[in-house]
């Protein structure tokens, strides 16, 4: 098949006034945009830039392309993110946009297109081609100092076609206008976060459909169900450890979850403990943050959470139940429990990022830690399932 010129299209365009108007990149309509194309191709594997560049063009409407738009199943090209950064000095940022084809089955992968300004309109610099899924997918982009940073599923460490382990990180500079790689590459470990399960019976709290809403509910020791909230956008809930009361999430406008909010089992005090912005190394964290897994410590003094900054970045956040101050408790924590009875009661089990320097890379092996968030000592490799760890540790 055969595609457009971007001449003829950018003219098309032009006509309907439809183009991106001259100004800043930060500007510039990406969901709406004209991107050169070269035809679809074989599933790629590994990373490269594209050379030459193509001189055909598709445009994505509303942030797809559908090539073959009369099949419901066919390819596509769909927008992903953009990422603004200086990189060549000038003082004024180039755009990164990360687009991804999809074949209509279970292949897919990335093309990042990076464009600077020139007289106000954007030009194109590269165009990297990622491979697909496990084979080398992109999975982050970072523009910072001047390098293009991108992170890519380890082909090395993957576990199926779809998923890896681990990251292979590459920073790139721009140099005499081709992209050049500036650091030796490296390797880190994926967060693989869980969630908690449901728990049901007398004395349980869960959530409860009502119509793409949930509302947070409790059952009570005669079996009855009580709502304790209206419906909203509201998960995990977690009840205290004397049953009076129960932590859970809040996801304003249906988007991530950033809140932490407060209820007594019996519906009253509905009030918000935990809003925001989250702080992450004295700034904002990015809006890719979010917090998951709140629960009690075993005194009911405390409520812990994980915010996953990123894919590979995170933390494990402890909050006073009675007056909301927040700290972060336990940096690099991606799944925990905490203790509810035996010797170690109150103790937490986690696992948190380490360097393995037999595999030059960082992993998650379990860890024991105190309540007050001393490491007592490696209990588990990141393989071993936490709710055996935690059984174990109860009955020593």
């Amino acid at each position: 098949m055969r595609w457009p010129s971007l001449a003829l299209l950018a003219a098309a365009i032009c006509l309907t006034g439809a183009a991106a108007p001259p100004g800043p990149i930060h500007a510039i309509d990406w969901k709406n945009y004209i991107y050169p194309w070269a035809g679809e191709e074989l599933t790629p594997s590994g990373w490269s830039w594209l050379s030459p560049l193509p001189s055909n063009g598709v445009r994505l409407a509303n942030g797809v392309h559908k090539f073959e738009p009369d099949f419901p199943h066919g390819s596509y090209l769909a927008f992903q993110s953009v990422t603004y950064g200086d990189l060549n000095g000038d003082g004024h940022d180039e755009a990164a946009v990360d687009l991804l084809y999809g074949t209509g089955g279970t292949a897919n992968w990335d093309y990042l297109y990076v464009f600077t300004s020139r007289n106000g309109r954007p030009a194109l610099l590269a165009i990297l081609r990622s491979g697909s899924r496990a084979g080398g997918g992109l999975v982050r982009v970072d523009i910072t100092n001047k390098l293009l940073t991108l992170d890519f599923l380890d082909p090395d460490r993957r576990s199926a076609d779809c998923c890896s382990r681990g990251i292979v990180r590459v920073s790139y500079r721009l140099e005499n206008g081709n992209f050049v790689q500036a650091l030796p590459e490296t390797r880190d470990s994926l967060r693989l976060g869980t969630r908690p399960l449901p728990e049901h019976g007398p004395g349980t709290v869960d959530t409860r459909d009502e119509g793409g809403q949930f509302a947070i509910i409790y059952r009570t020791v005669e079996g009855r169900i009580r709502a304790l909230t209206q419906p909203g956008e509201y998960s995990e809930p977690a009840s205290s450890p004397d049953g009076r009361r129960v932590a859970f999430l809040n996801s304003p406008g249906g988007g991530l979850a950033s809140e932490l909010w407060l209820v007594n089992t019996d519906g009253s005090a509905l009030r918000e403990l935990f809003h925001g912005p989250i702080e992450w190394n004295g700034a904002p964290a990015p809006a890719t943050a979010e917090i998951r897994w709140p629960q009690w410590s075993a005194d009911g003094h405390f409520i812990y959470f994980v915010v996953d900054i990123d894919q590979i970045t995170g933390a494990l956040f402890r909050l006073d139940a009675d007056t909301g101050a927040t700290k972060l408790f336990l940096r690099d924590v991606v799944n925990y429990e905490i203790l509810p009875t035996g010797r170690h009661k109150g103790s937490l089990i986690a696992n948190q990022r380490t360097m393995e320097p037999s595999e030059g890379y960082n992993d998650y092996p379990y860890y024991l830690f105190s309540p007050s968030g001393e490491k007592i000592q490696r209990i588990g490799d990141e393989e071993e399932d936490i709710d055996a760890l935690v059984n174990a540790w109860i009955s020593k």
